[in-house]
């Protein structure tokens, strides 16, 4: 959505520009002859943004943040789980509506178990 913004808004400066030197402006618009490519700037501009608006639909730094934190976040949840002696498939339990996620949250609040566990030490108590 922000790279169709920002292609949309590449497309009206530029007509923008024609519109200056349509008016008698010495301004000099980037054409396909000018910069060596087969094709009108505008229109790569316009197809690149198209590309990434496939790749990352919906904010790009929204979706970079996800992919970052994906991994790390599910490293956690299951870190907290063998804190409080339980595997870490026991997260799949979120994906039960309402109930599941209530028991997920008490399991998450819930203090650590004191001592080892069959996963090693807890590191707090």
């Amino acid at each position: 959505m922000l790279l169709r913004g920002c292609a949309l808004q590449v497309r009206q400066d530029l007509c923008d520009d024609r519109r200056l030197l349509d008016a008698g402006n010495d301004l000099e618009l980037p054409t396909a002859a000018r910069t060596g490519l087969d094709v009108d700037p505008e229109e790569l501009a316009s197809t690149a943004a198209g590309v990434l608006d496939v790749l990352f639909p919906g904010d790009l730094l929204q979706t970079l943040f996800g992919i970052v934190t994906f991994i790390p976040g599910i490293a956690l949840g299951i870190r907290r789980m063998h804190d409080i002696g339980k595997s870490g498939w026991w997260l799949l339990i979120g994906l039960i509506p309402l109930i599941g996620w209530i028991v997920l949250i008490v399991w998450l609040a819930t203090k650590s178990d004191a001592g080892s566990n069959q996963w090693g030490e807890t590191v707090r108590a």
